[in-house]
């Protein structure tokens, strides 16, 4: 009886216009492959070696070979007697039961948020992250006061981007975070030098740059893939940046993302829970990769993200991402 090739379940080929890719769900990689590894993958799947390399000229078999051993070195799949039905493929729904699943909050100058009301708000509504994005330098002070809603709250994890300021100290972030453990990630811009410390359970980042989170948000590359389960179902059916979010902006607006020019309405008691059940909030949720224009012949569309602002066609809902610089058609990053 011939072998069958069989991928681990964890194990996703995708195919792009020029390229594919297989991501390994489990170990958070992804490798680049053939088309023609691909088709043998998908469209030949549980065809014993012998029949694929009848299927292809002679010369191709030293080829599929290699393949094949390069599949069983990085332990992407495993031999099978029969193509047995007691290895199933990995099951591509997903639902979650929260109302909205994460929050960005900008805060500026001129804002003037009740954390206080808008955490409680999001505790209601099931939210698990909020990311909270800072336009002017905050004392430890101001930061600890900000956050003080969410000690006997039931947010899982907290992201904080900071504006550099000499008198906010390292030691300063540190006993923040001691206080507030559901923070993540510190990410401080505009500082005079780069670095990066984990400390455990979060992460410190100085970056050089200032940014604009409004403005600049939205960038599309490498560094910033997903190769997870969550992020490869989400994408089978939802916008992976949009879905079940909400956005503030430092006036206080409610957005599907603080860079979106409409609004829902302005912060308030109960505010947060009847915009988001709008549908017209809800519509953008439901664009997936394989409905955007370009991203569609794209091998990385289910472990990017996908910016819904910032569009090469503002005209077009459907538009690719204007700050992603890859050509699927190509093969090829352009310059950032």
């Amino acid at each position: 009886m011939h072998k069958i090739f069989r991928l681990f379940a964890c194990n996703r080929p995708v195919r792009g216009a020029c390229k594919s890719i297989l991501c390994d769900l489990q170990r958070a990689q992804y490798y680049p492959i053939p088309l023609q590894l691909f088709e043998i993958l998908t469209v030949h799947q549980g065809l014993s070696v012998l029949a694929i390399k009848a299927l292809y000229p002679v010369d191709q078999s030293k080829t599929i070979e290699g393949y094949f051993a390069f599949l069983i070195s990085e332990e992407l799949g495993f031999w099978l007697q029969e193509d047995a039905e007691h290895f199933p493929d990995l099951d591509l729904g997903y639902e979650h039961p929260e109302r909205i699943n994460n929050a960005v909050i900008d805060i500026g100058a001129e804002s003037r948020h009740d954390f206080a009301s808008l955490f409680a708000q999001l505790d209601e509504l099931d939210c698990s992250h909020v990311e909270l994005r800072c336009y002017e330098a905050m004392s430890l002070t101001a930061l600890d006061a900000l956050l003080q809603p969410t000690l006997l709250g039931r947010l899982r994890s907290i992201e904080l981007l900071l504006r550099y300021d000499a008198s906010l100290r390292q030691n300063d972030l540190v006993a923040l975070c001691k206080t507030h453990q559901r923070i993540a990630r510190v990410t401080v811009y505009g500082a005079p030098q780069a670095s990066r410390v984990e400390y455990g359970g979060w992460t410190l980042t100085h970056v050089t740059p200032v940014v604009h989170p409004a403005h600049d948000c939205g960038q599309i590359h490498s560094a910033y893939f997903s190769v997870n389960t969550d992020v490869f179902t989400e994408a089978q059916h939802f916008n992976t940046c949009l879905n079940k979010k909400v956005g503030i902006d430092v006036q206080g607006n409610i957005k599907n993302c603080p860079s979106c020019q409409h609004c829902y309405g302005q912060l308030a008691p109960a505010a947060l829970a009847k915009a988001v059940a709008q549908p017209e909030f809800q519509a953008v949720w439901h664009i997936n990769k394989d409905q955007v224009e370009v991203c569609c012949d794209c091998e990385f569309r289910y472990i990017c993200t996908d910016c819904r602002v910032f569009l090469v066609d503002p005209g077009n809902a459907l538009s690719k991402p204007a700050h992603c610089q890859y050509d699927p058609y190509t093969g090829v990053w352009g310059k950032r």
